[in-house]
């Protein structure tokens, strides 16, 4: 009886050490652990993507709701990124992947990849304007490109409009519209007539203006 109630006894000590080792564990994870617990669960569920904003539009002072003339513009285009503390040990040989499938020099991309106004932890677009076969090219092999996405964005693109009062053409020539230039010149333009010999017209920028052949 002695030896049974012996056990007994040991048998519940070993049951009240293991309620309080899992009471000790249980407050650790609920008080102590809970904040850095909190942080990675956040950290799971919310992740935060940067894009670029799409600009307005520059329109030129002739522009009309019906017929706006676009100076500055937006338009689509699939850029290639490539996040440097993504390559791991790789990077050369990812920029290498990366210069062969885009037409983008080595030495172009590395010297991108090393422009200071970039986080290492940023995706550097060092290619734009790329096929959608480059894209499904990167998506289909991530073991060769790591750190290597393509992103559809939106670029500035510029259009030179001519304005009536920097161009000039005389009515019937086939000489096409010049715009201005900083420069100063001596210009002649000659008026088609219906026959030879007929006066010509010189306009000048300069003190000496030159004459063409055949006018009087």
């Amino acid at each position: 009886m002695e030896k049974a109630t012996s056990r007994l006894r040991v048998l519940a000590l070993l049951v009240v050490v293991m309620f309080l080792a899992l009471s000790a564990r249980l407050w650790f994870l609920q008080v102590l652990a809970a904040q850095g617990f909190n942080k990675e669960a956040k950290a799971q569920s919310i992740r935060t993507v940067s894009t670029d904003p799409l600009r307005g539009q520059i329109l030129d002072a002739t522009s009309t709701p019906d017929h706006p003339v676009v100076l500055v513009g937006n338009q689509e285009s699939r850029e290639v990124r490539i996040t440097p503390s993504e390559l791991g040990d790789q990077g050369e040989a990812v920029v290498l992947r990366v210069s062969r499938i885009t037409g983008v020099p080595v030495k172009e991309i590395a010297q991108t990849l090393r422009d200071p106004k970039y986080l290492p932890t940023q995706a550097i677009p060092v290619a734009e304007f790329v096929s959608k076969n480059v894209k499904f090219d990167i998506a289909e092999h991530p073991a060769d490109f790591p750190g290597v996405s393509v992103e559809s964005t939106f670029v500035r693109s510029t259009r030179s409009v001519r304005s009536p009062r920097t161009s000039s053409a005389t009515p019937g020539s086939s000489t096409p519209p010049s715009t201005t230039s900083g420069r100063s010149s001596a210009t002649a333009r000659t008026t088609p007539s219906a026959s030879r010999g007929s006066s010509c017209r010189t306009s000048s920028t300069s003190a000496a203006s030159r004459v063409p052949r055949g006018c009087s």
